[in-house]
């Protein structure tokens, strides 16, 4: 005869049994479907043991500043996109625009993102033309459409005739190939990553931090701090 507690005790075993499988299931999906901004690799990567070139990235702030924030990034990237809209804001005013801090920008679009690639390029043909800034911007705030024809309207609103746009987005393949390349070597494997330090009398930088995602702006602030610090730069 079976006892009463049986089949209640059954059924809490069956109970427990799914749930463990749904939470591992779960679990699986997000890790396996995390942003690439947060694998644990960005983080453990080694930092560059040679000072590292800023030679055809994109520049913003003083060239005399004694610090360096070197950012690889894309503009499909969701965090990308949020350190664009709100962080980099706030370090703008008070390290780049002050002539601290010298900020550099070089693409890594992703595999995974359809349209980081092109968006690179209408980046660069931007640049071609003294307005990688202000595309920047634009496809940082127009994220939710990188649609070929949005991003020849960014152009137009910049200048850029359509067919002079046409032209010149073959033409840029290898300067955003030639920035992913130097990105692999230094360790970046996903987006934003940052790497933060000292500018020496040969312009080149030499990287004491490196941060990995759209972290809080204190985060940047601290390392920021530090080496101005070092470098009897700051207020």
């Amino acid at each position: 005869m079976r006892h009463a507690s049986e089949g209640p005790v059954q059924l809490s075993a069956a109970t427990n049994v799914a749930v463990i499988a749904a939470c591992a299931v779960v679990s699986w999906f997000i890790l396996s479907h995390r942003p690439s901004a947060l694998r644990s690799s960005d983080t453990e990567a080694p930092l560059p043991s040679r000072p590292v070139s800023l030679e055809g990235a994109h520049l913003r702030g003083s060239a005399t500043a004694p610090v360096a924030l070197l950012e690889y990034s894309e503009f499909q990237c969701p965090f990308c996109g949020q350190f664009a809209r709100e962080t980099l804001k706030d370090l703008e005013a008070t390290y780049v625009d002050s002539g601290r801090v010298l900020l550099a920008f070089r693409h890594f679009p992703l595999s995974g993102h359809d349209r980081a690639m092109p968006a690179a390029q209408a980046a660069e043909c931007a640049g071609h033309v003294g307005s990688f800034w202000q595309m920047h911007d634009r496809l940082f705030a127009n994220q939710h459409d990188l649609s070929q024809e949005n991003l020849g309207r960014l152009a137009s609103s910049l200048g850029i005739g359509p067919p002079e746009f046409a032209t010149c987005l073959d033409t840029v393949v290898q300067d955003v190939n030639a920035d992913v390349t130097l990105g692999r070597a230094l360790g970046v494997t996903g987006t934003p990553t940052f790497f933060v330090g000292t500018i020496g009398v040969d312009h080149r930088v030499t990287v004491t931090d490196r941060i990995a995602g759209a972290r809080p702006a204190n985060e940047f602030r601290a390392v920021l701090n530090k080496l101005l610090k070092q470098k009897g730069s700051l207020p």
